[in-house]
């Protein structure tokens, strides 16, 4: 219980006219005594009237509760207190990443109960705690404020912002010519058995069925169908080198770093793949496996998947490619396709990847895709240096791009698919490459 702002106003308009009066006018002690007293009493029974409001007071929130970066939205809190009459207010403990609108003590109208619809706009993406609020009720007479702090263990879940990131695939995907869905007939017979059935001249001797041959004593063919479920395995770098700074796009509040922009092309192809039927999985890595989840498919699994990759930070140490493409071997039992986004723009970690990643694509068919830097180019395909300093920088970022172009060489010799593309064409070319290796049956 707390003094309201009526009662201190109170005490400093009156007390103090009549403590000067008191010292003005000695003979006037005993009444003006009389009147303190009074006006002490007079408090201590608001103060007894006030304290049974707070009980039964209960704040809940109904978790968890999903917002998006950037956009404009509300928390409902649901209230009762049965025992106050209103006006009453609510103060949750808002984490400062939310972006809570701080609303002069927002009045709860009207009734004992309700719901309180909080503005936020949430300024980084990541999984938050509301962890405690508090309920206010006044006095009676408003000279007192009882204040219940009330636990509520909800988490927030702050989604990234993938309005702009749609609207960009969908563009680049459009802009290669056509528009709308067209049928295109697969490449390739497919690896999935159907049936068998008698041999036809023409047929590959390859297909034949020497077993079922042999039980029926004349020739049986295989078919094959193709493959209407397969496996797809996001692998998303979370290691120090994601920590770095990605280039800024308008509208975004906070600085973004690489990781930002790999988790939402994760989500992106995540969502792809289970649009087109395909199991799909999520790894998590930086030194060791942080998070995986197994192949899976529907809604369901796309959430898991989203909210496993809400809480992903950088960590300090540098990724450990053997070690990340280990695990999905004890993990994996039939061939996938390895989807890695990772930072390979680093001459130490491409180095590592392409040793880890020459025993894995003997299983697996590996995608590798990272984020080139605005500054690798070769060094005639911009403008004219302007100063001493612009020619070794663009000689630097010369040296950079031959790096990524060998890098894409040397694993193309390995069977491994690498592509360095820039900041804005990240998840549409996660996309293309995927539907590119789905369509032609290289799984």
């Amino acid at each position: 219980m707390v003094p309201s702002t009526k009662l201190i106003r109170w005490v400093a308009w009156a007390g103090v006219p009549l403590a000067l009066i008191a010292a003005a006018a000695p003979n006037s002690g005993n009444a003006l005594a009389a009147i303190a007293a009074t006006a002490v009493a007079l408090v201590a029974l608001d103060a007894a009237r006030a304290a049974p409001r707070a009980r039964g007071a209960a704040v809940s929130v109904a978790s968890p509760v999903r917002v998006v970066v950037g956009e404009p939205s509300e928390v409902p809190i649901q209230w009762s207190a049965p025992n106050a009459d209103p006006p009453v207010w609510l103060a949750p403990d808002w984490p400062p990443e939310l972006g809570a609108a701080e609303p002069p003590r927002p009045a709860l109208e009207p009734g004992r109960q309700g719901i309180c619809r909080w503005p936020c706009r949430p300024r980084t993406r990541g999984r938050y705690a509301l962890r405690l609020a508090a309920l206010i009720a006044r006095s009676p007479w408003g000279l007192w404020e009882v204040r219940r702090r009330i636990p509520l263990n909800t988490e927030i879940f702050v989604l990234p912002n993938l309005r702009e990131e749609r609207r960009r695939v969908a563009a680049q995907f459009l802009s290669r010519g056509g528009i709308g869905l067209r049928r295109r007939r697969p490449v390739g017979k497919g690896r999935e058995f159907e049936k068998l059935r008698e041999y036809v001249p023409g047929d590959d001797y390859g297909d034949i069925h020497w077993k079922a041959t042999a039980r029926r004593r004349h020739p049986v063919t295989k078919l094959y169908q193709i493959e209407r479920t397969q496996e797809v395995i996001v692998a998303v770098d979370a290691s120090r080198l994601a920590g770095r700074p990605a280039p800024r796009r308008r509208g975004e509040v906070t600085p973004p770093i690489l990781l930002d922009r790999f988790i939402s092309a994760a989500l992106l192809l995540v969502a792809a793949a289970r649009d087109r039927g395909d199991r799909v999985g999520l790894l998590v890595f930086d030194r060791a496996v942080r998070r995986f989840l197994p192949p899976g498919h529907g809604a369901p699994h796309l959430h898991h998947c989203r909210d496993a990759l809400l809480g992903a930070s950088p960590a300090p140490g540098s990724p450990d490619y053997g070690e990340m493409f280990a695990f999905l071997r004890t993990r994996l039992h039939k061939r996938a396709l390895i989807v890695v986004l990772a930072a390979l723009d680093d001459a130490a970690a491409a180095a590592r990847f392409a040793t880890a990643a020459a025993a894995a694509a003997r299983q697996h068919l590996l995608l590798a895709l990272s984020i080139r830097p605005p500054e690798a180019r070769p060094v005639l395909s911009g403008p004219p240096p302007a100063s001493l300093a612009d020619a070794y920088a663009a000689l630097s970022g010369h040296e950079r791009w031959r790096r990524l172009e060998e890098l894409r060489r040397a694993l193309r010799r390995i069977g491994v698919v690498f592509e360095a593309v820039d900041d804005e064409r990240l998840s549409a070319a996660a996309i293309s490459r995927y539907v590119e290796a789905r369509e032609r049956q290289r799984l």
